[in-house]
């Protein structure tokens, strides 16, 4: 048969708990009204909309597409080169087509 004890302050093994939370009456809310604005920041707002109105934001077309430049020349360059492992050492170099049968000796 367990026996079962309310409001246990220690665990089993004898270690204190935490207190237990009191038990507060929440407050009542009230809806909430407009804050006034105060006279200096009804003058900032008045500046900033009239700045946005001098400067308005760009509102074009959308951007250009960007322009690639070529690269045919690079294709050209890789037709001539190979990269490969000189002298099974595991770092890579770049070798001509031409001299691709003295690679590693």
């Amino acid at each position: 048969m367990a026996i079962i004890y309310g409001n246990m302050r220690y665990s089993f093994k004898g270690k204190k708990r935490k207190p237990l939370p009191r038990k507060s009456k929440k407050a009542i809310r009230r809806p909430q009204t407009k804050a006034k604005i105060s006279l200096h920041a009804r003058i900032r707002m008045e500046a900033m909309n009239a700045h946005t109105e001098k400067y308005p934001s760009w509102e074009g077309d959308k951007l250009s597409p960007c322009v690639l430049e070529d690269d045919s020349y690079k294709e050209e360059a890789k037709r001539k080169y190979t990269v490969a492992i000189p002298y099974n050492k595991g770092s890579y170099q770049v070798v001509p087509i031409e001299d691709l049968e003295h690679i590693g000796k």
